[in-house]
This record gives structure tokens, C-alpha cells and sequence, in this order.
């Protein structure tokens, strides 16, 4: 019997790795929603154990509260998102813990683009909207 030829070895190491990552890669579904841009609604924040708007963005939507980065040389501090609350500019994430969940209907996320769009320049770090009960 021959031994496989080392193209035939290499081919099938090939296709033993792109099966493993594809297999790895999606069984994450608890990553994905953390990295969603999908807004968090009411039901999902009435299974949560959580005092205010803040834990629950940390817990269900965690990318939503990272600095951006520096937006140009001239100010090389990282931006972070704006809040507002039914359309309402409250100020930066600090205000996140004063928000209780009892009054939370849904929170979302406006890139800088649509935030922009929406409210204006001044919004390189996005805009983390919540709409309330009331």
C-alpha cells in the first residue's frame, strides 16, 4: 500500500481547520448579542437582576459602552456615547447609573453617522437612547 501523497495530507489538514473554526465560530450566540446593535427591549430587561440603565448595557450590550477611540489629531481624547432619554440630551455614560430600569421601556444605539444624523454634530462616540415608560 502506498503512503498519501503530502498534497492529499496538506488538503485534508485544510479542511479539518475550516471545519473546527466554522464549528468554533458560530456555536458563540451569548458573544453575538453582547456585540448586537440590536436595541434592548423591556422583556430583556425584566429577566436581568440589574438596578439601572448602566448594568444593564454592561451585561447584555458591553461594546455599547467602549471609548471610541481618538476622532481626529486635533483631539486625540477617546469619545464615548452621548445619552438621551426620550429625545432628551442627559450627558455622557456617567448618567447610565441614575437611570432606574423600572423606568426603561428600550434602550438603543445610534452610530456617529445616524447619531449625527439625527441630533447634530458633536456625536463621534455614537448616542445610547432610552426611551422610558412614561
Amino acid at each position: 500500500m502506498r503512503s498519501p501523497s503530502p498534497f492529499l495530507i496538506g488538503l485534508a489538514m485544510l479542511f479539518l481547520v475550516v471545519a473546527l473554526t466554522s464549528a468554533c465560530s458560530s456555536s458563540g450566540q451569548g458573544s453575538s448579542r453582547a456585540n448586537s446593535s440590536m436595541p434592548i427591549e423591556r422583556v430583556d430587561i425584566e429577566n436581568l437582576s440589574a438596578s439601572n440603565a448602566h448594568d444593564v448595557i454592561r451585561r447584555l450590550r458591553p461594546r455599547w459602552l467602549q471609548h471610541r477611540g481618538p476622532t481626529s489629531l486635533q483631539d486625540p481624547t477617546p469619545q464615548t456615547a452621548i445619552v438621551y432619554v426620550d429625545g432628551t440630551r442627559l450627558g455622557d455614560l456617567g448618567e447610565l447609573s441614575r437611570i432606574s430600569i423600572s423606568d426603561i421601556d428600550q434602550i438603543s444605539y445610534l452610530s456617529a453617522r445616524d447619531a449625527t444624523t439625527r441630533f447634530g454634530t458633536g456625536h463621534v462616540g455614537g448616542v445610547i437612547q432610552i426611551r422610558t415608560r412614561r
